[in-house]
């Protein structure tokens, strides 16, 4: 989606059987990626206890976003259905990301947010996930070290001297939130570039993701399944109002 970005990578799997290891605190892994140039950190884990809960993690990613508001942090709301928000996505500066159906390889038509995207409100009432994102049967990158890997193989392509694929399908919240996060790179070079903001805010960035998502389904947005509604770059940048062009 940004061809010229440039990037740093947080491994966070200890090892092959999924365990998580985090490095340092929130607010110190966010401080390291914010010293490196980093302005977009796009997070596609969370916790699968406390679901809907405000917890420490939560008020990490909202001490260091309040401190430093020119970085955007994106979470995955989780994959658990209507039993809630994996923290820390239910902080409150947060872009909580959710998961649509897009149809691809046969899977469920397009339309909706998928069934097993986490919903809100988080405990204490507050509207998440923010947006959803496409998050199903989404052509993904495949290591070559990736023993338990499951998903279908969407590319001829294979790892050089092996018959491994270098993409598979997965689905999940996990998928869609990259989606936003080069859609918020994309807003910010926008803004940089056309507009003369040298150093945008991460919440007009936000804000202009959710004025352009698209209400899926029936008319009543914000709800618990899709916050502000689906991504939709387009409209967030070149919006209109029936002929008329409202463009930023």
């Amino acid at each position: 989606m940004v061809p010229s970005a440039t990037f740093h990578f947080y491994q966070l799997e200890v090892d092959s059987s999924g365990l998580l290891a985090r490095w340092g605190s929130l607010y110190e892994m966010f401080q390291h990626s914010f010293d490196n140039d980093a302005r977009i950190q796009t997070n596609s884990w969370g916790s699968s206890s406390g679901l809907g809960d405000y917890t420490a993690d939560s008020r990490s990613v909202d001490d260091f976003t309040f401190d430093n508001p020119l970085f955007l942090a994106l979470f995955s709301s989780g994959d658990h259905g209507n039993s809630g928000i994996s923290p820390p996505s239910t902080s409150k500066n947060a872009l909580s990301i959710g998961s649509s159906n897009t149809g691809s390889f046969d899977s469920i038509v397009a339309g909706n947010s998928s069934s097993f995207s986490s919903m809100g409100p988080t405990s204490d009432g507050r509207i998440k996930p923010d947006l959803i994102a496409p998050g199903v049967m989404i052509c993904s990158a495949r290591a070559e070290e990736a023993e338990f890997a499951s998903g279908q193989d969407c590319s001829d392509s294979s790892h050089d001297g092996s018959n491994v694929p270098l993409y598979m399908t997965l689905n999940g919240s996990s998928m869609a939130t990259p989606v936003v996060a080069g859609a918020a790179a994309m807003v910010r070079q926008f803004l940089r570039e056309e507009l003369a903001i040298a150093n945008p805010r991460s919440d007009l960035i936000r804000a202009i993701l959710v004025n352009g998502a698209e209400d899926l389904g029936t008319p009543n947005v914000p709800n618990p399944s899709e916050g502000w509604g689906q991504l939709n770059l387009s409209s967030s940048l070149y919006p209109r109002s029936g002929d008329q062009n409202l463009s930023l």
